[in-house]
């Protein structure tokens, strides 16, 4: 059975403008808003010079699945912060750089991942807990458009 969970998803990178519609029929299903509780994403809207930010109160086990897949096939990275449900699944981070595969930190409902001592101890020295603590506050580049409009 899902559980439902409030989200986020910031998106970067490059697109070629004939993929845009398809991108947007995706946030649109998803019900994203560019802030909590704010307006719908509007695919007409100018957007600013960062990745898109997307928010999501009740999403499905708290990952945009078809949405994930559509930017790794596209090569657009992202960072998705899922909150948890009780019982179900702790909160998540996921970060998608832009190639290989994606990395899942388990995270705080504050947006930030979380370190147990089993995970500690895997990493095994200061120096790799820093790099870790580093790939999850990834920060996706701008969301472009390339090319012009069909």
């Amino acid at each position: 059975m899902a559980e439902f969970v409030s989200a986020r998803i910031r998106i970067g990178g490059t697109l070629p403008h004939t993929c845009y519609e398809e991108l947007a029929g995706h946030i649109a299903a998803y019900d994203l808003r560019t802030e909590w509780d704010g307006p719908p994403f509007d695919s007409q809207f100018p957007h600013s010079d960062g990745p898109l930010d997307l928010h999501a109160y009740d999403v499905s086990n708290g990952t945009f699945d078809d949405l994930e897949e559509f930017c790794i096939d596209h090569g657009l990275a992202f960072w998705r912060w899922s909150g948890g449900s009780a019982g179900a699944f702790d909160p998540e981070i996921v970060v998608y750089t832009g190639s290989g595969e994606p990395e899942d930190f388990t995270a705080a409902e504050d947006e930030y991942a979380v370190f147990d001592a089993e995970a500690i101890f895997q990493l095994g020295s200061y120096e790799a807990i820093m790099a870790a603590i580093g790939r999850s506050r990834f920060d996706p580049p701008p969301f472009r458009l390339a090319g012009t409009p069909s």
